[in-house]
């Protein structure tokens, strides 16, 4: 199953961490500058005042920093929680009783959707217009189920007519980024990433040259 699961929901919590963790470490150090540790001279006893309110300025914005720090990895956590709560909502809306009755009252919700998804025929969530000529196929990379911004992992696309390719996955999601590509190498001429609602199937003609 393509699906978010509850380890790919840590793994992105992680990163996130990470990302969040090294963001702050270097406003903090570029703060550190700024505010650097001094030594008072006994003849320099004038500036203890000025040193000591540049200290806790130093502390209040460093507790801003840490702050804000919480309330991004707090908002993005949200974020992903809220897209695995959907994937899960999404398969058990679309899961007939007799797929539900096939489910373990002993099964973890990742087992769960794993046993759901493989119920599903795929559907054609983006038909690409465009006569790649003979012997060349396109492509899709993106954020989207399985998928990958590595065009050496691009997924191929389905070729239903001479210029009709299609996008088909049964995994549920609920939005994501793609671009379309030739032969794995040629991305795309598009400055932005396409992006896909789930009730929102489209039809797009890509330009290579």
């Amino acid at each position: 199953m393509n699906a978010m699961t509850m380890d790919t929901l840590d793994q992105k919590r992680s990163q996130i961490q990470l990302e969040i963790n090294a963001k702050k470490e270097k406003v903090l150090a570029q703060l550190a500058e700024e505010y650097p540790l001094a030594q008072i001279e006994p003849s320099q006893t004038h500036k203890v005042g000025e040193y000591v309110q540049q200290r806790l300025t130093y502390i209040t914005k460093k507790n801003e920093i840490e702050m804000q720090a919480i309330k991004e990895f707090s908002e993005r956590n949200s974020e992903i929680l809220n897209e695995y709560h959907g994937n899960v909502m999404d398969l058990f809306d679309r899961a007939s009783n007799e797929d539900i009755a096939r489910l373990s009252p002993t099964s973890n919700v990742d087992q769960m959707m794993e046993v759901l998804s493989q119920s599903f025929h795929p559907i054609t969530y983006i038909t690409i217009k465009y006569n790649a000529g003979y012997g060349n196929f396109l492509s899709i990379c993106g954020s989207g189920p399985n998928m990958s911004w590595d065009s050496n992992k691009a997924i191929p696309l389905r070729c239903v007519r001479e210029d009709t390719w299609v996008y088909e996955t049964s995994t549920p999601f609920q939005s994501f980024d793609y671009k379309i590509l030739l032969n794995n190498t040629t991305w795309e001429k598009l400055s932005y990433n396409r992006s896909l609602q789930k009730n929102n199937p489209c039809e797009i003609t890509p330009y290579f040259f």
